[in-house]
């Protein structure tokens, strides 16, 4: 935001938007998981949910598959670097390596919210067995990652106040969740 070019400034103010509906979805999620099954660390959480699935770990499960689609940029949320209007948006100033970092951190963040997604839908695989685990954990991030890879071309990139009305459900999602987790559903 401070590089002094207009369109950095625009997508900054973009991805800073669409950053905070999701990254407070998921902080929500993660609450939701730990008041549920009333623990603090991971692998507790997918041993308590393997024993016991719940509604609560479903819907956290599910907002956090849609909350790594938006954090990964892709249609309709591709707005931080949308090429036509605002000529790449917070990238534009990167090249080479520096371009390279950026975009690997982004698929980073996304791969890390796919990772504990699929595991809160399917602990089973994990918890159980390492060895069987590993290659069920890399089949259930493929299918992810093909229906991204399908929904993708499906959509036309949103405008910022389409993409806010759209996220309004999230965080209605997200609320639902919260209060699930806290009824003990």
């Amino acid at each position: 935001m401070g590089s002094g070019n207009v369109f950095s400034y625009i997508g900054a103010r973009r991805e800073l938007i669409l950053t905070i509906i999701t990254e407070l979805t998921v902080i929500f999620s993660f609450i939701s998981l730990a008041i549920k099954y009333r623990v603090l660390r991971v692998s507790e959480i997918y041993s308590k949910i393997a024993g016991s699935p719940s509604v609560t770990a479903i819907l956290a499960g599910i907002l956090l598959l849609i909350c790594a689609y938006v954090e990964g940029f892709r249609f309709p949320f591709e707005l931080p670097e949308a090429e036509v209007e605002i000529a790449g948006g917070t990238i534009i100033e990167y090249s080479g390596r520096r371009l390279a970092l950026v975009k690997l951190s982004i698929l980073v963040k996304q791969f890390l919210l796919v990772a504990f997604a699929v595991n809160v839908l399917e602990p089973w695989s994990i918890t159980h067995s390492l060895a069987l685990g590993i290659p069920i954990f890399i089949v259930k991030t493929f299918i992810v990652y093909i229906v991204y890879s399908i929904l993708d071309p499906l959509f036309a990139r949103y405008r910022l106040d389409m993409a806010l009305r759209t996220l309004i459900f999230l965080i209605f999602f997200m609320i639902l969740c919260f209060i699930l987790a806290i009824v003990g559903v």
